[in-house]
């Protein structure tokens, strides 16, 4: 999958997606409107369970295309009582210390409405300072 066909306006927008209601929030908060073509191709997918190999520009969303239904997937088994104990339900891996920290700087501000139902960390080993 690639962004490459990004020509078209976004047909679904967040909340037609069916995510919960403090990711919308968060969502807002962040000031995205609406998906990213990669984000509107890729979200829907992933939260039907399917495995999902996206390829597109720096700046195009790819960190929310799987941000996105992490957080909601994560939401999901807690509400439903999957989630029976504490552990790691998730693990991403980033080429990088940079990346690791901006992704993590993303997960943190989609889970920031949801207090202490998903937690992130950071152990990428080296503390990044915001300018």
């Amino acid at each position: 999958m690639t962004s490459d066909d990004a020509g078209a306006p976004p047909t679904v927008m967040f909340h037609e997606m069916g995510l919960d209601d403090r990711l919308l929030k968060a969502i807002a908060k962040l000031g995205w409107t609406k998906p990213t073509p990669i984000q509107e191709k890729a979200i829907p997918l992933i939260l039907e369970g399917k495995d999902v190999l996206a390829r597109a520009r720096t700046g195009s969303g790819k960190t929310g295309g799987f941000a996105v239904p992490l957080v909601q997937k994560l939401l999901y088994a807690k509400s439903t009582g999957e989630e029976l104990s504490p552990v790691v339900r998730a693990l991403v891996l980033a080429p990088s210390k940079e990346l690791c920290h901006q992704i993590h700087r993303n997960l943190v501000q989609l889970t920031s409405s949801c207090s202490d139902s998903v937690r992130c960390v950071d152990v990428s080993g080296q503390k990044m300072v915001d300018p």
